[in-house]
């Protein structure tokens, strides 16, 4: 399902704190204005920002110093090139100037060329210089919750990725337990959502700063998505496997979801995810599980029964705490950040739901 262009999971990763105190394409006092110019339309002062920003990257050579200023240069190519989406422009695709820096911000940084919210969760400045689009306090709610959200899950799957098909059953208890508590920091963030951004904030004034971009005629879908490094979790935990899901209650089959979302995974969770993959032979921990056999499936199949507990409990509230009425206001043919529709969304609560039930019955048998 997934094959990764980067077969060395030693790439070399951003400096994450350095990251968001840089600012290589000297783009500072612009963003602190930038809602204001938003909020005036003046789509002239974005465009031209943003053609000035892409020249420099691609003449100065910063792009090219190495991951963390590359990383901190996509983020903010990023923001000005979502600016001018909102604004009317590149409806057809990004002017070549943007397309190259992005691309080349990307593949220094082992990313994507778009700065997905893996890449905000990191390069975003916090206090006086982080970078939003409105003047909402509701804006600054969604990034907090979603830093809060990633942090603790990308560290889940560094966790993962120490682990062998030698490793204890202490060992892979412990990284389970980590997980199960790191989607349960993410079902605290989907309640705080959802009694503190409104669905009409969010779906008329937040994620129309967050739709996808065509680059060099490629449009990226899923270059948004906010939920990688869970998908990532999710890849190792049961995916991985290259299980036939045929779909759950007439619902689309779940598999073109990790598809299209994995491939914009950000370096690090590239290389966790890999690290796992290579060190387990490309077995998935449900698999690890199950040939333990006896005592040891006993002991670490309670553990995998919770962790599907709260990823089932976090599917649920997603889809019915966010999706649902956020849905209501758009369209027939909307689709998500990740670029998926309705359907799909529902498609992988029900797939939870199906999946626990299989563990259950494993367990039962």
């Amino acid at each position: 399902m997934f094959e990764s262009d980067i077969t060395d999971p030693g790439i070399e990763l951003c400096d994450e704190v350095r990251v968001r105190q840089i600012d290589p394409l000297q783009t500072d006092s612009f963003m602190f204005e930038l809602a204001d110019v938003i909020k005036a339309g003046d789509v002239k002062k974005v465009e031209n920002k943003v053609i000035e920003t892409a020249v420099y990257a691609n003449e100065t050579g910063v792009l090219e110093q190495g991951p963390t200023e590359a990383t901190a240069s996509l983020f903010n190519l990023d923001v000005l090139a979502s600016a001018g989406y909102y604004l009317g422009l590149y409806r057809d695709g990004v002017p070549q100037e943007l397309a190259r820096a992005l691309e080349t911000a990307g593949a220094v940084g082992a990313n994507a060329a778009r700065a997905t919210c893996s890449v905000l969760c990191i390069a975003n400045p916090l206090g006086d210089r982080q970078r939003t689009f409105t003047l909402l306090p509701e804006e600054k709610t969604f990034y907090e919750v979603l830093r809060e959200s990633h942090a603790p899950l990308d560290y889940s799957l560094q966790q993962w990725s120490n682990v062998t098909l030698e490793s204890s059953n202490q060992t892979i208890g412990d990284s389970l337990e980590l997980t199960r508590e790191a989607i349960d920091t993410m079902n605290e963030g989907v309640a705080r959502v959802h009694t503190e951004i409104p669905a009409d904030v969010f779906t008329y004034q937040i994620k129309p700063f967050f739709e996808h971009l065509k680059i060099n005629g490629k449009t990226l879908v899923a270059s948004n998505a906010s939920q990688l490094p869970f998908l990532a979790l999710e890849y190792i935990l049961f995916e991985c496997d290259h299980e036939q899901l045929e779909g759950v209650d007439n619902l689309p089959p779940i598999a073109p979801y990790f598809e299209s979302s994995l491939p914009y995974l950000s370096a690090k969770q590239l290389r966790y995810m890999t690290r796992f993959l290579n060190s387990s032979g490309g077995q998935s921990v449900n698999t690890i599980i199950d040939e333990r056999g006896g005592d040891d499936f006993t002991e670490l199949h309670e553990s995998l029964m919770k962790l599907m507990q709260s990823i089932r409990v976090f599917r649920s509230n997603h889809y019915g705490k966010l999706v649902e009425p956020n849905f209501r206001l758009r369209s027939d043919e909307a689709v998500g950040s990740g670029g998926h529709n309705k359907p799909m969304l529902r498609a992988l609560s029900a797939e939870a739901n199906s999946r626990f039930i299989k563990l259950r019955m494993r367990k039962a048998a």
